[in-house]
């Protein structure tokens, strides 16, 4: 699970063992980015159209049980990491002269 990213996905569709796994190697790293979207809470009873369904297998487990495993992650995570905006994480973690060093100018 090294370099997996912690998205919402990861969180709903993993079983909970291989989530506490993955959040002890992400307890490991710096900086923690958890890429979260409204589909990621959502489940078949939204209105989601039933094709979409099909092929987005996260829809099938209940909104509830989403809710819950993010809370857990978020919790465990708060309780390691400061919580910033992302704007401000990359005001910290930006290179001071702007992540431009090494790059070739532009003509």
């Amino acid at each position: 699970l090294t370099g997996t990213p912690l998205i919402g996905t990861a969180i709903a569709m993993l079983p909970p063992p291989l989530v506490r796994l993955l959040l002890t190697e992400v307890s490991m790293r710096q900086f923690v980015n958890i890429e979260l979207h409204g589909i990621d809470v959502m489940d078949e009873s939204d209105g989601i159209p039933p094709a979409v369904a099909r092929r987005q297998r996260d829809l099938r487990i209940p909104t509830a049980t989403k809710l819950r495993r993010l809370a857990a992650v978020l919790e465990r995570l708060t309780g390691e990491f400061e919580v910033v905006t992302l704007a401000e994480a990359a005001r910290r973690w930006a290179p001071p002269d702007g992540g431009t060093a090494g790059r070739p100018r532009a003509e």
